[in-house]
């Protein structure tokens, strides 16, 4: 997962039902890197246009409440170019269950399982 990507909401959580959003709504990635703010987990900003209330709504979503349904067509370069730093090594994608810098290093140990990396864990 990544910017631009069309994902689905897989979890009903009252975070995001404050906002109007519902397991199932479809939405678009909107952010250029994974937030870790509330917790290891990460999240990205998702823009959905929920049926009720009919406007826009901004969520912050943790990935593991993510389904990809279609990748977009933003490239590594792409993204790091929108990016202030552009620094590969600290912002993050979602690869194939693993939490990933543009340098191709994994953060997390165990595929789909976000909270399995950080101080702690061996390798």
């Amino acid at each position: 997962m990544k910017l631009f990507d069309k994902v689905r909401l897989i979890s009903d959580k009252k975070q995001y039902e404050i906002d109007g959003v519902k397991k199932g709504e479809i939405g678009t990635i909107i952010q250029e890197c994974l937030m870790f703010t509330r917790n290891k987990i990460g999240c990205f900003d998702v823009e959905f246009f929920p049926t009720s209330p009919s406007k826009v709504v901004y969520v912050s979503v943790d990935i593991c409440d993510l389904e990809l349904i279609e990748e977009s067509s933003m490239t590594d370069e792409d993204i790091l170019e929108c990016i202030s730093s552009h620094d590969p090594s600290k912002w993050c994608k979602v690869v194939d269950g693993y939490i990933m810098n543009l340098k191709g290093e994994k953060l997390n140990k165990i595929p789909y399982q976000y909270d399995s990396w950080g101080k702690g864990y061996e390798d």
